[in-house]
């Protein structure tokens, strides 16, 4: 009886082994991953502040002026691509 006692007590020390190292890695890896989030929310957050930055001074700038002769407006499509004109009623 006295054998299996001490059986037993080695089995639960060894799960208690593994199950620490378990622990361990996970801290870690929960480690590991608080750090990779963290550094991704500030890649984005200066991604997102040089898209704000663009659009602002794409905003503020006057487009450049259209070339002598060329239309600002898109032309009108050609028949038979598919797509039909609208006819005056």
């Amino acid at each position: 009886m006295r054998e299996q006692t001490c059986e037993r007590l080695k089995t639960l020390e060894q799960r208690l082994i593994e199950l620490q190292n378990e622990l361990a890695a996970g801290q870690k890896m929960q480690t590991e991953l608080n750090a990779k989030r963290a550094q991704l929310q500030a890649t984005t957050l200066r991604i997102t502040g040089a898209i704000q930055v663009i659009e602002k001074v794409l905003q503020a700038e006057p487009g450049p002026a259209p070339a002598p002769g060329t239309s600002v407006t898109a032309p009108p499509p050609l028949p038979g691509n598919g797509v039909e004109q609208a006819r005056p009623a």
